[in-house]
């Protein structure tokens, strides 16, 4: 019924698709029995977001059957290279520090794009999308664009890294800190919702989403483990 390209997009958007439905998963696990309730409205709009999961779909299905991509990415080899993908992640972040940070620095640019996402000051997981279209298209198509353009990968890479690039977008803006996050990925410079917590709040700290490497490089780390940073929020205050 397929041929492999259109098995290949498929096979990608599922991988995404899945990722989303564990993290949901897991931060419901994370949750008191009373929360879960309370959180369905938010559950139903973070899978169904304009700003995120429709318009990022929609650009992978019009970049896979438009030819955007290199000749190497509709090649089905049934293998990860897992160095294709670290670089991925990398450029990719690289990438979306400079557009977050010059959407900050240009306000009239910030007032149309990323203004509507930092409505939130306190933002809980399901808010990681919700944003406006402008700020989308910046901040996460263009340089998965470019990215695509430096990294001539295979399929399979493309779904390992989409599936690790979507969930930590969204598992970043948790509002339920995690013991994993202090004991491993703060020391190791990968991006935590306690990170993002402190952009959130001071705005000129932490654009960083998957690595804070960018920011210690550029003196914008502030570490959310100081005394000046905002306290962890607390489950019941989800």
């Amino acid at each position: 019924l397929f041929d492999n390209r259109t098995m290949g997009l498929y096979s990608g958007l599922a991988c995404v698709a899945l990722g989303q439905c564990w993290t949901v998963l897991y931060f419901l696990s994370e949750l008191s029995s009373e929360s879960i309730y309370e959180t369905y409205p938010a559950i139903v709009s973070h899978l169904t977001n304009t700003e995120g999961f429709v318009l990022l779909g929609t650009y992978l299905s019009v970049s896979w059957y438009g030819h955007w991509l290199p000749s190497s990415y509709y090649l089905n080899t049934h293998a990860v290279d897992w160095t294709d993908v670290w670089w991925q992640l990398c450029i990719q972040d690289a990438l979306q520090y400079a557009m977050h940070r010059l959407e900050h620095i240009y306000r009239p640019w910030y007032r149309k794009s990323h203004q509507y996402h930092h409505v939130h000051i306190r933002p809980r997981i399901f808010d990681a999308f919700d944003g406006a279209i402008l700020d989308t298209i910046s901040m996460i198509l263009i340089p998965l664009w470019i990215t695509a353009q430096c990294v001539h990968t295979n399929t399979e890479s493309y779904m390992a890294f989409g599936l690790f690039y979507s969930v930590w977008l969204t598992l970043i803006h948790s509002d339920v800190p995690h013991s994993w996050e202090i004991k491993w990925a703060l020391p190791m410079g990968v991006g935590t919702s306690l990170d993002h917590q402190i952009h959130h709040k001071f705005f000129k700290y932490n654009y960083g989403h998957l690595f804070m490497y960018w920011d210690y490089l550029m003196g914008t780390y502030k570490s959310p483990l100081s005394s000046s940073a905002p306290k962890a929020p607390t489950q019941s205050s989800s």
